[in-house]
């Protein structure tokens, strides 16, 4: 089966000469992820339908150029338990391309739109 083929990069959130965030839109694979790995931790605070209001997660794809290296990470909002923690989601190497492909997408739509704007 193949996760976060339906990613959606919404946009930069943080880059260095090395490093780059993007911020995702969340899907329920992502916060079934994330879920999993806060509940193999002992918290009971997952994110779902039916629990409390304004416990969500963050998502950003990142990049690493040093290591060449993408990944998804989770972060915690509203927990009483873990908040703002962040939870790096385990991906296969064929999701990690996948993944990347989305990066250069986007990359290439916003070349795209600087082109029009000339």
């Amino acid at each position: 089966m193949e996760r976060f083929k339906d990613v959606k990069i919404c946009g930069l959130y943080y880059s260095d000469d090395t490093k780059a965030l993007y911020v995702v839109d969340a899907t329920k694979e992502m916060i079934d992820a994330v879920n999993e790995i806060r509940k193999g931790k002992g918290f009971t605070d997952l994110v779902s339908e039916n629990e409390k209001p304004g416990l969500h997660y963050n998502f950003t794809l990142f990049e690493d150029l040093e290591v060449c290296e993408v990944g998804l990470c989770g972060y915690v909002v509203n927990s009483e338990n873990d908040d703002g923690e962040p939870y790096d989601i385990q991906l296969t190497d064929k999701e990690k391309e996948n993944l990347a492909w989305k990066l250069i997408e986007y990359m290439q739509m916003i070349i795209n739109r600087q082109s029009e704007r000339r």
